[in-house]
């Protein structure tokens, strides 16, 4: 139905199928919350064992328990077939304190409801820096926690709804993380996001004139639009050698495949925003800098969002996931 909805260009029938759609979901919702409501995240799962009673970063001894745990919305795990799209998005956020100085990595990995809500699947509490490690837990941790059959938690070659063929992981072009999906991901689609990747853009030409900036930037634009491959080469063929030498770390194909998501999803969102609205907050407003306060404050501003989210999609007559708020919630109380 969600396929179906995408594709059609009258504007009443695609409010009759959203409608339809909806109904259909809601029935679903209805039957989950029938159900057994025992998370079906097993902590156990998740590998510490390389986890020490303590941490140091830059010089501060702090809890080891807030580092490389892993917090997933139940609901959002259970329900994600049924209720949302087959699309997520991965990236970290740079946790500062009130004074600037740095407490980690946020790493986390949100999906979007049918509304094109950014929904929080999962987060790694707080891991020391991005690497293709960490990302490579935290995602191994994600498939076990949204595993199709729960007898299939403590198996990593199971095919987790995350891990399918159907679902869309977007990333920026972080060297760790690229890799781990790789690794991890394995039966998943890839794409690096055309947005995040000309935001990042915009820093990596930092040494050039800001003529020549702009012309790369607009060259770039014009390349997220174009719709042939050839089209995509043709423009990116004139982009300076500095923007040339950033863009060639990426293959032609999967830099054609990052600008395909465009027409298919309308527009794309990231983790990005979310993020960097997250590590404003933080910076902002948490004056306590222990790791328990920067993910409470980073999930409690999850949980507005989400509230917020739900009054929305309630007007549209597409729900949310069930119990998400109180989810949210209570992973917010154990961190």
């Amino acid at each position: 139905l969600r396929t179906r909805f995408l594709h059609f260009s009258n504007g009443e029938t695609m409010r009759k199928n959203r409608i339809e759609c909806a109904r259909y979901e809601h029935d679903q919702y209805q039957k989950s919350i029938a159900e057994d409501e025992r998370a079906p995240f097993d902590p156990s799962s998740v590998d510490l064992s390389d986890i020490r009673d303590t941490i140091e970063i830059d010089g501060q001894q702090l809890p080891a328990k807030y580092y490389e745990s892993m917090s997933v919305v139940p609901s959002t795990a259970k329900d994600f077939i049924r209720c949302m799209e087959p699309y997520v998005a991965s990236d970290g956020a740079h946790l500062e304190g009130k004074s600037g100085d740095s407490f980690g990595t946020l790493l986390s990995t949100v999906g979007y409801s049918t509304n094109r809500d950014l929904i929080l699947v999962g987060a790694t509490h707080v891991a020391q820096n991005e690497s293709e490690d960490s990302w490579t837990r935290h995602h191994l941790c994600l498939k076990r926690a949204c595993a199709v059959d729960d007898d299939d938690a403590g198996d990593l070659d199971f095919i987790s709804w995350i891990d399918r063929s159907s679902t869309i992981h977007s990333t920026d072009g972080e060297k760790g993380l690229v890799p781990a999906l790789r690794k991890t991901m394995q039966n998943a689609v890839h794409y690096r996001d055309p947005n995040h990747l000309e935001k990042n853009m915009q820093t990596a030409l930092s040494g050039i004139s800001r003529a020549q900036k702009a012309i790369d930037i607009a060259c770039y634009k014009s390349a997220v639009e174009a719709r042939t491959t050839s089209k995509v080469n043709s423009i990116l063929s004139g982009l300076s050698p500095q923007a040339q030498n950033y863009l060639g770390v990426y293959e032609k194909k999967q830099l054609y495949q990052a600008f395909w998501p465009r027409q298919l999803l309308l527009k794309i969102k990231t983790t990005q925003g979310a993020e960097a609205k997250n590590s404003a907050d933080n910076a902002n407003g948490v004056r306590a800098t222990s790791p328990a306060s920067i993910i409470m404050a980073a999930l409690k501003a999850e949980q507005k969002k989400i509230a917020r989210d739900a009054v929305a999609s309630n007007r549209c007559a597409s729900p949310l996931p069930p119990r998400i708020e109180s989810d949210v919630a209570e992973v917010a109380k154990k961190s």
